[in-house]
Protein backbone atom coordinates (compact mmCIF):
# COMPACT_ATOMS: atom_id res chain seq x y z
CA UNK A 1 0.00 0.00 0.00
CA UNK A 2 1.37 3.25 -0.55
CA UNK A 3 1.88 5.48 2.33
CA UNK A 4 -0.17 9.09 2.05
CA UNK A 5 1.78 12.13 1.23
CA UNK A 6 3.23 14.72 4.11
CA UNK A 7 1.60 16.95 4.78
CA UNK A 8 2.21 20.69 3.98
CA UNK A 9 4.23 23.00 6.34
CA UNK A 10 3.09 26.00 6.61
CA UNK A 11 5.74 28.94 7.22
CA UNK A 12 4.52 31.67 9.92
CA UNK A 13 4.45 34.93 8.19
CA UNK A 14 7.51 37.46 8.86
CA UNK A 15 5.06 39.43 11.58
CA UNK A 16 3.47 36.83 13.06
CA UNK A 17 2.73 37.08 16.81
CA UNK A 18 3.32 33.62 18.52
CA UNK A 19 0.42 33.04 20.67
CA UNK A 20 1.40 33.59 24.35
CA UNK A 21 1.45 30.27 26.88
CA UNK A 22 -1.73 28.65 28.71
CA UNK A 23 -1.50 31.21 32.08
CA UNK A 24 0.40 29.00 34.94
CA UNK A 25 -2.29 29.54 38.12
CA UNK A 26 -0.49 31.33 41.00
CA UNK A 27 -1.57 31.66 44.77
CA UNK A 28 -3.22 34.73 45.55
CA UNK A 29 -1.46 37.19 46.89
CA UNK A 30 -2.38 40.38 49.34
CA UNK A 31 -3.57 43.62 47.93
CA UNK A 32 -2.01 46.81 48.53
CA UNK A 33 -4.83 49.03 48.65
CA UNK A 34 -2.18 52.31 47.97
CA UNK A 35 -1.98 51.09 44.38
CA UNK A 36 -5.59 50.56 43.66
CA UNK A 37 -7.20 52.47 41.15
CA UNK A 38 -10.93 52.32 42.52
CA UNK A 39 -12.71 55.83 42.92
CA UNK A 40 -12.80 56.98 46.64
CA UNK A 41 -15.94 56.44 49.29
CA UNK A 42 -19.18 57.22 47.88
CA UNK A 43 -20.81 60.80 49.33
CA UNK A 44 -23.16 57.99 51.10
CA UNK A 45 -20.02 57.96 53.84
CA UNK A 46 -19.22 61.82 54.36
CA UNK A 47 -16.00 62.49 55.97
CA UNK A 48 -15.56 65.35 58.66
CA UNK A 49 -11.96 66.59 59.40
CA UNK A 50 -11.84 66.52 62.99
CA UNK A 51 -7.87 68.99 63.90
CA UNK A 52 -7.49 69.99 66.98
CA UNK A 53 -3.52 70.85 68.81
CA UNK A 54 -2.43 68.98 71.99
CA UNK A 55 -4.98 69.76 74.88
CA UNK A 56 -7.87 70.95 72.94
CA UNK A 57 -9.27 67.76 73.49
CA UNK A 58 -10.07 66.99 70.11
CA UNK A 59 -9.56 63.02 70.78
CA UNK A 60 -12.70 62.94 73.68
CA UNK A 61 -14.94 65.49 71.79
CA UNK A 62 -15.05 62.89 68.80
CA UNK A 63 -15.60 59.82 71.18
CA UNK A 64 -18.21 61.49 72.32
CA UNK A 65 -20.13 62.23 69.40
CA UNK A 66 -19.44 58.79 68.15
CA UNK A 67 -21.06 57.41 70.93
CA UNK A 68 -23.77 59.86 70.97
CA UNK A 69 -24.62 60.09 67.44
CA UNK A 70 -23.44 56.34 66.23
CA UNK A 71 -21.17 57.84 64.04
CA UNK A 72 -17.87 56.22 63.16
CA UNK A 73 -14.38 57.77 64.82
CA UNK A 74 -11.36 57.12 62.81
CA UNK A 75 -8.81 57.69 65.38
CA UNK A 76 -5.16 57.40 63.64
CA UNK A 77 -3.58 55.88 66.87
CA UNK A 78 -6.00 53.15 67.24
CA UNK A 79 -6.32 52.59 63.12
CA UNK A 80 -2.49 52.55 63.03
CA UNK A 81 -2.38 49.64 66.51
CA UNK A 82 -5.14 47.42 64.76
CA UNK A 83 -3.61 47.51 61.21
CA UNK A 84 -0.07 46.15 62.92
CA UNK A 85 -1.88 43.11 64.41
CA UNK A 86 -2.45 41.89 61.32
CA UNK A 87 -0.52 40.63 58.47
CA UNK A 88 -0.92 42.48 55.23
CA UNK A 89 1.16 44.52 53.26
CA UNK A 90 0.65 47.80 54.78
CA UNK A 91 0.95 46.36 57.88
CA UNK A 92 4.22 45.28 56.99
CA UNK A 93 5.00 49.15 55.66
CA UNK A 94 3.87 50.49 58.85
CA UNK A 95 6.02 48.08 60.65
CA UNK A 96 8.92 48.30 59.03
CA UNK A 97 8.71 52.55 59.40
CA UNK A 98 8.39 52.23 63.09
CA UNK A 99 11.07 49.56 63.88
CA UNK A 100 13.72 51.93 61.77
CA UNK A 101 12.58 54.87 63.73
CA UNK A 102 11.11 56.35 60.12
CA UNK A 103 8.23 58.50 59.77
CA UNK A 104 5.26 56.48 58.13
CA UNK A 105 4.62 58.28 54.68
CA UNK A 106 1.40 59.91 54.24
CA UNK A 107 0.32 57.85 51.09
CA UNK A 108 0.58 54.87 53.88
CA UNK A 109 -1.30 56.96 55.83
CA UNK A 110 -4.28 57.51 53.25
CA UNK A 111 -3.96 53.99 52.18
CA UNK A 112 -4.44 53.33 56.03
CA UNK A 113 -7.90 55.31 56.26
CA UNK A 114 -8.51 54.34 52.44
CA UNK A 115 -9.02 50.92 53.94
CA UNK A 116 -10.82 51.81 56.87
CA UNK A 117 -13.37 54.00 55.03
CA UNK A 118 -14.08 51.21 52.99
CA UNK A 119 -14.77 48.91 55.60
CA UNK A 120 -17.18 51.05 57.28
CA UNK A 121 -21.04 50.16 56.27
CA UNK A 122 -23.77 52.79 56.10
CA UNK A 123 -27.59 51.10 56.08
CA UNK A 124 -29.46 53.27 53.08
CA UNK A 125 -31.79 54.18 55.79
CA UNK A 126 -29.18 56.16 57.60
CA UNK A 127 -27.76 57.73 55.04
CA UNK A 128 -27.52 61.84 55.44
CA UNK A 129 -27.91 61.40 59.21
CA UNK A 130 -24.99 62.27 61.87
CA UNK A 131 -24.24 58.29 62.34
CA UNK A 132 -23.28 58.14 58.33
CA UNK A 133 -20.61 60.24 59.40
CA UNK A 134 -16.97 59.27 59.49
CA UNK A 135 -14.39 61.37 61.76
CA UNK A 136 -10.73 61.68 61.16
CA UNK A 137 -9.55 62.43 64.34
CA UNK A 138 -6.22 62.97 64.68
CA UNK A 139 -4.40 63.00 61.15
CA UNK A 140 -3.69 64.96 59.33
CA UNK A 141 -0.84 66.41 60.48
CA UNK A 142 0.55 68.51 57.62
CA UNK A 143 -0.48 69.84 54.46
CA UNK A 144 1.10 66.88 52.69
CA UNK A 145 -0.80 64.66 54.58
CA UNK A 146 -3.96 66.36 53.73
CA UNK A 147 -3.69 66.01 50.23
CA UNK A 148 -2.34 62.54 50.00
CA UNK A 149 -4.94 61.89 52.33
CA UNK A 150 -7.88 63.79 50.26
CA UNK A 151 -6.48 61.38 47.10
CA UNK A 152 -7.44 58.12 48.82
CA UNK A 153 -10.89 58.90 51.00
CA UNK A 154 -11.98 62.29 48.79
CA UNK A 155 -12.73 65.61 50.01
CA UNK A 156 -14.16 66.21 53.72
CA UNK A 157 -17.23 68.21 53.39
CA UNK A 158 -16.39 69.66 56.79
CA UNK A 159 -13.05 70.50 58.94
CA UNK A 160 -13.42 71.70 62.24
CA UNK A 161 -10.48 73.07 64.18
CA UNK A 162 -10.57 73.48 68.03
CA UNK A 163 -7.69 76.02 69.34
CA UNK A 164 -6.70 77.62 72.28
CA UNK A 165 -3.70 79.60 73.75
CA UNK A 166 -1.15 77.68 74.82
CA UNK A 167 -1.75 78.35 78.59
CA UNK A 168 -5.18 76.85 78.14
CA UNK A 169 -4.49 73.80 76.08
CA UNK A 170 -2.00 72.86 78.72
CA UNK A 171 -4.02 72.84 81.60
CA UNK A 172 -6.62 70.84 79.50
CA UNK A 173 -3.74 68.65 78.78
CA UNK A 174 -2.85 68.39 82.05
CA UNK A 175 -6.81 66.45 83.26
CA UNK A 176 -5.37 63.43 81.75
CA UNK A 177 -1.57 63.90 83.15
CA UNK A 178 -0.56 66.22 85.61
CA UNK A 179 2.92 65.20 84.58
CA UNK A 180 2.87 66.82 81.38
CA UNK A 181 5.72 69.18 80.94
CA UNK A 182 5.12 72.92 80.26
CA UNK A 183 8.34 73.22 77.91
CA UNK A 184 7.69 69.92 75.82
CA UNK A 185 4.06 71.05 75.58
CA UNK A 186 4.61 74.64 74.35
CA UNK A 187 6.93 73.06 71.34
CA UNK A 188 4.11 70.62 70.54
CA UNK A 189 1.71 73.27 70.42
CA UNK A 190 3.76 75.84 68.27
CA UNK A 191 4.49 73.27 65.41
CA UNK A 192 0.57 72.37 65.63
CA UNK A 193 0.01 76.26 64.82
CA UNK A 194 2.89 76.20 62.80
CA UNK A 195 1.48 73.08 60.32
CA UNK A 196 -2.65 73.99 60.43
CA UNK A 197 -1.60 77.10 58.42
CA UNK A 198 -0.70 75.44 55.33
CA UNK A 199 -3.50 72.73 56.02
CA UNK A 200 -6.42 75.14 56.36
CA UNK A 201 -5.16 77.15 52.39
CA UNK A 202 -5.48 73.30 51.32
CA UNK A 203 -8.78 73.39 52.52
CA UNK A 204 -9.53 76.93 51.53
CA UNK A 205 -8.50 76.16 47.75
CA UNK A 206 -10.73 72.71 47.54
CA UNK A 207 -13.96 75.04 49.21
CA UNK A 208 -14.22 72.98 51.95
CA UNK A 209 -15.67 75.09 54.85
CA UNK A 210 -13.91 75.73 58.00
CA UNK A 211 -15.64 76.12 61.52
CA UNK A 212 -13.17 77.05 63.89
CA UNK A 213 -14.12 76.97 67.57
CA UNK A 214 -12.55 78.25 70.38
CA UNK A 215 -11.81 76.03 73.36
CA UNK A 216 -10.53 78.11 75.71
CA UNK A 217 -12.39 78.46 79.31
CA UNK A 218 -15.05 75.81 78.09
CA UNK A 219 -15.99 72.88 79.85
CA UNK A 220 -16.08 69.99 77.65
CA UNK A 221 -19.92 69.86 77.85
CA UNK A 222 -19.92 73.04 76.45
CA UNK A 223 -17.65 72.60 73.93
CA UNK A 224 -19.93 69.70 73.38
CA UNK A 225 -22.61 71.54 72.71
CA UNK A 226 -20.97 74.32 70.54
CA UNK A 227 -19.60 71.56 68.31
CA UNK A 228 -22.64 69.80 67.53
CA UNK A 229 -24.18 73.22 67.05
CA UNK A 230 -21.77 74.09 64.32
CA UNK A 231 -22.08 70.63 62.71
CA UNK A 232 -25.95 71.02 62.65
CA UNK A 233 -26.44 67.91 64.61
CA UNK A 234 -28.83 67.78 67.76
CA UNK A 235 -28.55 65.91 70.49
CA UNK A 236 -30.98 63.32 71.52
CA UNK A 237 -32.92 63.57 74.12
CA UNK A 238 -31.36 61.69 77.26
CA UNK A 239 -28.22 60.88 75.79
CA UNK A 240 -25.54 60.28 77.88
CA UNK A 241 -22.29 62.67 77.62
CA UNK A 242 -19.81 61.72 79.79
CA UNK A 243 -16.33 63.18 79.20
CA UNK A 244 -14.97 61.42 82.85
CA UNK A 245 -15.15 58.16 81.56
CA UNK A 246 -13.85 58.86 78.81
CA UNK A 247 -10.79 60.29 80.23
CA UNK A 248 -10.46 57.85 82.64
CA UNK A 249 -10.16 55.10 79.69
CA UNK A 250 -7.64 57.10 78.07
CA UNK A 251 -5.12 57.27 80.75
Amino acid sequence: ALEPPPKPVTKPAANHTPAPPASVAHPPTAVDVSARPDPPPSADKPILLMLGGPGTGVAEQCEVLSRVFGCHNLAVGKLVRSQVMGRTILSTEISQAMSEGKPIMPSTYASLYRAATEEVHVPLARAGTPEAHLLVNGYPRSAEQLEALISKVGRPVMAVLLHAPVAEALARARLLSASTDADGFSRQHAQFEEKVAPMLDVLERMAVPVHKLDVSSRDDTAVFDALCTRLGWRVPDGAKIDFVAVREERC
